[in-house]
This record gives structure tokens, C-alpha cells and sequence, in this order.
């Protein structure tokens, strides 16, 4: 399942109140997205509006459910993208892999050791 299809599946369980409405739109103005017109969101923007969630200490469920609300109002499937294979704590894992698998903040460095990316090289003897 990809990502767009993770975060449809949870707008499908999801029911957001006026409150936290009024929040994801206070959000998005911090970030210089108009919310009456999400689908314009540019890359840009994007990651205005992740860095606004790092300097925030946005939770990972805040995270999720922010994600959840902008594709439901119509932001741009590539830009949802592009927010969730980011990595703005720069510790090799992308913030998909930190909300839906790894259940770490996407902020904080993740202290699991990383898997090595190079493969041993095996000696032949002639």
C-alpha cells in the first residue's frame, strides 16, 4: 500500500471537529498556504509548512492527521508526496517510515542504528 493509499484509508476512519479545523487552517496560514485553495499548494510551500511542524514539536498523530485532512480537502497527491518522503531530521529515514512503520518522531534523530547501505565484498580466489 502506498503512502496516498495510507492516508486515504485513514480520511476514511477519520471525523475532524471545528476546533481541529480551526487549527490545521492556522497552520496552513502560518505556513503561506491559503486553505480556501489547497490544491494550488506548491513543493515550496510543503516543506514551508513541515518546517513549521518541526519548529511546533508537532506530534506524529498530529502529523498523520494533518496529512489525513489536507488530502482530503484536495491538496495535491504530489505534494503529500513530497512531504511524506521527506527526512527533515536527516537520520535515513523518511518521515513515511517514521509515522507508518517505525512509529518514531519525525523530528528527533532516530537512535536505531542504521542499516548499512554497502554490501560486503566477497573475495574470490582464483
Amino acid at each position: 500500500m502506498n503512502n496516498t493509499e495510507k492516508l486515504t484509508q485513514l480520511a476514511q476512519q477519520q471525523s475532524f471537529d471545528d476546533r481541529t479545523r480551526q487549527i490545521f487552517d492556522h497552520v496552513y496560514t502560518h505556513s503561506g498556504i491559503a486553505n480556501a485553495n489547497l490544491a494550488q499548494t506548491t513543493v515550496t510551500q510543503a516543506d514551508t509548512l513541515v518546517s513549521v511542524l518541526k519548529q511546533n514539536d508537532a506530534t506524529p498523530e498530529f502529523v498523520k492527521n494533518l496529512l489525513v485532512y489536507s488530502l482530503s480537502k484536495g491538496m495535491p497527491v504530489y505534494v503529500i508526496d513530497h512531504i511524506l518522503n521527506s527526512d527533515h531530521d536527516q537520520d535515513g529515514r523518511t518521515l513515511s517510515q517514521e509515522l507508518f512503520i517505525d512509529n518514531t518522531d519525525p523530528y528527533l534523530v532516530d537512535k536505531r542504528p542504521q542499516k548499512s547501505s554497502k554490501l560486503r565484498q566477497v573475495e574470490l580466489e582464483l
